[in-house]
């Protein structure tokens, strides 16, 4: 072999640019981990943290709701109420939220 044939191999290399790419890239795996993350939670859906509870300190009014509501899908909202002697009880709703909603 001759001389013209024997190269070396040349390689550009940016390291500094290497090293962007890689951060980069373990910010775009941490983004995906933290949305499979939420999800899993029920932020995008049904999970531990996608419904909420609040009951009064006497425990005779008690909210069930979704902390997160979806465009167009239904979510369900539950009033439960304890009598107290009375016969009646009254739950006010704003105009706004009953003119918002399509109650069934």
């Amino acid at each position: 072999m001759s001389e013209n044939q024997k190269r070396d191999l040349e390689l550009v290399q940016d390291l500094a640019l290497e090293e962007r790419e890689w951060t980069i890239q373990r910010i775009g795996w941490l983004l995906m981990a933290l949305v499979v993350v939420s999800a899993l939670l029920g932020l995008f859906g049904a999970g531990p943290l996608s419904s909420r509870v609040i009951a009064s300190r006497d425990g005779r009014f008690k909210l069930e709701y979704d902390r997160f509501e979806r465009y167009q899908s239904p979510s369900r909202l539950l009033v439960q109420l304890r009598a107290n002697g009375q016969a009646k009880a009254r739950i006010w709703l704003s105009r706004n939220f009953i003119e918002s909603v399509k109650v069934e």
